[in-house]
């Protein structure tokens, strides 16, 4: 009986550590919903993700937009630059263009004249003239081998100025030297001129007096510069009487005894170059206010 009940215990023993071994079992069974609560978490989690790129596309648009707006703002800037060129062009361009011819030299003895706008050819091969103006001055330039090579007390340079070309006023010949005269041209009456000793000994603007019909000096003082065989002047309207519109004749003479001579005439076929007691002249250069350079062909008068 003893062994039965002995038995019996150690049965029921083992069954009840079997019972308890179960439990675990059960353990896991609970353990299930943790496992769907963590994957539950991890669905939150891959919801943050979501959120994440909800974030990340929240942001690419911001900043796409913004690049977007950057580039409109550029756009603007390209409209403001294509439209600055033509501007620019206009303000560079219209003086030049349209505006009257006007250009300042320096008189320091270097050439600044434009070759192709203020050169001229004259009645002798080798001697050029140059020309132009700006509001306040005229000036006025020749090269040649006599104001270079061969000066002399005796060759002088002249550029005489009507202030109203047309209007029958002023000399109609220009001063003698030794047995010279100049005649001018048509429409031409000459008010002042400027003459140089071409060994640069003298200077002198001359006026011209109409009751005695005679010229006077009116000033020794002429800004000039002579370098080699170039040589250039200066001449201020004001002291002209603030022509608008003068017309000009330039020459050279060799005033001495049994060698007199008239050349270096502005203008290729002005006159025809040697000794003459009257020579006549057939051209004077108009600078009346234009945009047309100075050796254009239509400032040639008459």
């Amino acid at each position: 009986m003893k062994r039965a009940l002995v038995a019996l215990c150690l049965f029921g023993c083992a069954a009840g550590d079997d019972a308890v071994k179960a439990e675990p079992a059960n353990d896991a069974q609970v353990d299930v919903p943790l496992v769907e609560v963590s994957n539950e978490e991890t669905s939150s989690d891959t919801g943050a993700s979501a959120e994440t790129s909800t974030d990340t596309s929240t942001d690419t648009f911001v900043d796409t937009g913004t690049d977007t707006a950057v580039a409109a703002d550029t756009g603007g800037s390209a409209d403001a630059d294509t439209a600055a060129p033509p501007d620019t062009a206009v303000a560079d361009t219209a003086p030049d263009a349209l505006g009257p011819w006007s250009h300042a030299i320096a008189i320091d003895g270097t050439n600044d004249f434009y070759a192709d706008h203020e050169k001229f050819p004259t009645t002798t091969a080798g001697y050029d003239a140059y020309v132009t103006w700006d509001a306040t001055s005229l000036y006025f330039g020749m090269s040649g081998a006599d104001i270079g090579a061969t000066p002399s007390a005796t060759k002088w340079v002249f550029l005489y100025v009507d202030v109203d070309p047309g209007s029958s006023t002023g000399a109609l010949n220009g001063e003698k030297y030794n047995t010279q005269q100049a005649k001018f041209p048509a429409g031409f009456g000459a008010e002042f001129y400027l003459r140089w000793k071409t060994d640069d000994s003298f200077v002198t603007i001359q006026k011209w007096d109409f009751p005695t019909s005679a010229w006077t000096t009116l000033t020794t003082t002429v800004e000039h510069k002579k370098t080699a065989s170039f040589v250039e002047f200066k001449l201020p309207r004001a002291s002209l009487g603030s022509p608008a519109a003068p017309g000009l004749v330039s020459f050279m003479i060799n005033e001495q005894a049994s060698l007199e001579s008239t050349y270096a005439g502005l203008y290729t076929g002005n006159f025809t170059d040697g000794y003459g007691a009257l020579k006549t002249f057939t051209k004077y250069l108009s600078a009346a206010s234009s945009s047309a350079s100075p050796n254009a062909a239509s400032r040639t008068k008459p």
